[in-house]
């Protein structure tokens, strides 16, 4: 027996529209995404870039409504006020006061404001309570949704986090959740948790790629070709990494059953515990939140 999405609920699929503020590469990967599973069709998605530079290859995939004005993105949008409207904030925390002004200065932005809809942001570092007291200076109270998504979500595979006010109903989460499980797995976070979670899944990715080019430079110096010792590293990567998540047993478990008694893995594992590698991933994770905390 299937059951209905929040989505679903919200809206039909023809009814649905969402509003993307920042076409980048993560604005991309979640607009692709949801479009190939059907959450919403090409010709209700409404895109703001800020050049026509990065508006075209939007047109080019099919998305016919990029712009380079949010004002003329709104007034399209809101043209037709039926259905269930989610609004994807997807620019650089620190543009987003200008985007607040442009918004404020376009009356359909009131128009939308008084619609049925959702805010959705993908800044890093602005919590929720800055959300929505930023939204209700433009006189917006409709739910806002935190989420934090990662690199790999441009292949499908990401990783993201979700939270939201309390007060917030479960309806809006869920919907939120159903966008985003359209580019990888999805982890509900409590805000006081936020950092820390973004610090292993969202800068996460980019220690890893340091330690694949690490064991790819290694292989190099031991004679093996860039691109197979790369491909290597990657795979093992991926595999470890879905080992972990199948088994029940704990990572360090995982490790020992790989390290015979004098062998070569041992051996690898010494060094690395001389260079203090445990020592070097816990302080980069430490860093990385308190950074976060510091942007705020």
């Amino acid at each position: 027996m299937s059951t209905t999405s929040a989505l679903e609920t919200l809206g039909a699929v023809s009814n649905r529209k969402l509003l993307v503020f920042g076409g980048g590469k993560m604005a991309t990967a979640i607009v692709d995404g949801v479009v190939k599973i059907g959450l919403f069709v090409a010709d209700n998605i409404y895109v703001s870039t800020r050049s026509e530079a990065s508006a075209a290859p939007w047109r080019a995939r099919g998305y016919k409504n990029a712009f380079t004005s949010n004002s003329a993105l709104l007034d399209a949008a809101t043209a037709d006020s039926d259905g269930f409207t989610v609004i994807l904030l997807a620019v650089k925390p620190q543009l987003r006061a200008t985007l607040y002004a442009q918004l404020a200065e376009a009356a359909a932005f009131g128009r939308l404001a008084a619609s049925k809809s959702m805010v959705i942001s993908v800044l890093a570092a602005i919590s929720t309570a800055t959300l929505k007291q930023e939204f209700q200076n433009l006189k917006y109270t409709g739910p806002i949704v935190r989420i934090m998504p990662n690199t790999p979500c441009a292949i499908g595979s990401g990783t993201s986090l979700i939270c939201a006010d309390p007060s917030t109903d479960a309806l809006y989460v869920n919907a939120a959740k159903d966008i985003f499980t359209a580019v990888g797995s999805v982890y509900e976070v409590p805000e006081s948790g936020f950092d820390a979670a973004s610090a292993i899944s969202g800068c996460g990715p980019a220690f890893l790629f340091t330690v694949i080019e690490a064991l790819a430079d290694g292989g190099v110096y031991a004679g093996l070709p860039r691109d197979l010792a790369t491909n290597l590293a990657a795979d093992m990567v991926r595999g470890s990494g879905a080992l972990v998540t199948a088994s029940a047993q704990a990572p360090g478990k995982l490790k020992g059953d790989v390290c015979s008694p004098a062998g070569t893995t041992i051996a690898g594992v010494r060094e690395l515990e001389k260079a203090g590698i445990r020592s070097a991933f816990i302080e980069a994770v430490l860093a990385s939140t308190n950074r976060a905390k510091e942007l705020r």
